[in-house]
């Protein structure tokens, strides 16, 4: 089962006011409106599309889509990563 994506921009508002149809030259407006209800991520090539149209880098909008892998993850996860030693403290046993 694939981990839901996107969520880089729940709660934070469109950048520069800018609506998630309007950008319609970057990807189609259901694509650009998956990855705001988190139906879809953000893919390299949205990402560069993105990073043209708002003046961003590309790193910007895949360290968005990372974020919030890692943060579904660590929720997903929570009691096993609990569970887990780090090395250091496991080697000074």
């Amino acid at each position: 089962m694939r981990a839901k994506q996107g969520g880089g921009t729940r709660g934070r508002g469109s950048p520069r006011g800018v609506s998630a149809s309007e950008p319609l030259r970057l990807q189609s407006a259901g694509t650009v409106n998956d990855v705001v209800r988190e139906k879809h991520g953000i893919t390299p090539e949205m990402a560069a599309r993105l990073a043209k149209y708002f003046g961003t880098s590309e790193h910007f909008w895949l360290n968005l889509q990372d974020a919030y892998a890692v943060r579904q993850v660590k929720e997903k996860y929570a009691k096993e990563l609990k569970a887990v030693k780090p090395l250091a403290a496991a080697a000074s046993r």
